[in-house]
């Protein structure tokens, strides 16, 4: 049975394993995590104003930086979570024009603070400027209280991917449509899966594949230094059992984890074959219309992963128009 929103799934994983990790990060040296529930806590503290200088809108849209940090998630599924619809930006197209802020109905913008990224200096259109302010919830450390078990998600907001380019709003429904619709052919999991993203949730396969981690309770492991697949260290550190990325990254990455491809002494070769840090992945979700070369296929075949590929843009229109 379909959780009915992005929202509705996290809350429900929250009851059911509520210390169980979901976001991996990174915000220096070592790496950290955030439970369901610290997640699932900082949605139902909702997007407030920044310096409570305002009310949250009661409706409309809310335009903000998007890039992968646990905050700037918990922001837009805070943001969905009050009924608003959430409208991501990848930094280098931020402050959006007043254009854009038209198109989407946007009533606030969201100022990610925590020393992340902020609203750039130079001066914004008068427009824009007008705008509310929101903020993420203070620190997940600060909601023990909150009793999620009485916790009863209303109707999400709708989410919009695309932007500025070509925005294209999308409801709930249509969102778990599409990631049934592209990744329900995946093969099933014997344990629990877990995947690397590094993107702006503008990007539709970021939204995409962030989508299906909520629902079907994958961890996610958010690497702003992947652009789409992760850097080699990580996957040594991860060991994820899905991978993604455009024919390029994809064959790029296998060159750099094939022993019969790296130079160096052979036991470092030897070492490689002995402790594969590919041998968790069961599947490869190839993004665009370009085919893996043959070589690279057989690799990640070899692995005994399965290949997917998504070669046109998971929300461009058709089914869900």
């Amino acid at each position: 049975m379909s959780p009915g929103s992005t929202v509705a799934a996290i809350v429900g994983h929250a009851r059911r394993s509520p210390e169980q990790p979901w976001l991996f990060y990174r915000p220096e040296l070592d790496w950290r995590w955030r439970s369901w529930r610290q997640v699932a806590a900082q949605l139902a503290a909702g997007p407030r104003p920044a310096g409570n200088t305002a009310r949250p809108p009661a409706a409309g849209a809310v335009l903000y930086p998007s890039f992968a940090h646990p905050d700037v998630l918990a922001f837009d599924l805070a943001v969905s979570a009050a009924g608003l619809s959430a409208v991501p930006l990848a930094p280098e197209t931020w402050p959006p024009s007043a254009e854009l802020v038209a198109h989407v109905g946007a009533t606030a913008l969201g100022r990610l603070g925590h020393g992340l990224v902020g609203l750039p200096k130079r001066a914004a259109d008068p427009v824009v400027a007008s705008l509310p302010r929101l903020e993420p919830a203070p620190a997940p450390g600060t909601f023990e209280s909150v009793d999620l078990a009485a916790a009863d998600p209303g109707p999400a907001g709708d989410v919009w991917v695309g932007a500025p380019d070509v925005p294209r709003r999308l409801s709930q429904d249509e969102l778990l449509a599409a990631v049934e619709h592209h990744l329900g052919p995946l093969p099933s999991a014997d344990r629990r899966d877990v995947l690397v993203v590094g993107r702006s949730l503008a990007e539709p396969y970021q939204r995409l594949l962030a989508t299906w981690a909520a629902l079907t309770g994958a961890a996610l492991v958010l690497d702003p230094e992947a652009a789409r697949t992760p850097a080699i260290e990580t996957v040594r550190w991860v060991r994820p059992t899905l991978l993604h990325g455009t024919a390029a990254e994809l064959g790029e990455l296998h060159r750099r984890l094939d022993p019969r491809l790296r130079r160096g002494s052979l036991s470092r070769r030897w070492l490689s074959l002995l402790k594969p840090p590919c041998d968790r992945v069961r599947a490869l979700l190839v993004l665009g219309p370009e085919p893996l070369a043959p070589a690279v296929e057989e690799f990640w075949r070899g692995v005994g992963a399965a290949v997917l590929h998504l070669a046109t843009s998971p929300f461009d229109p058709g089914p869900f128009d």
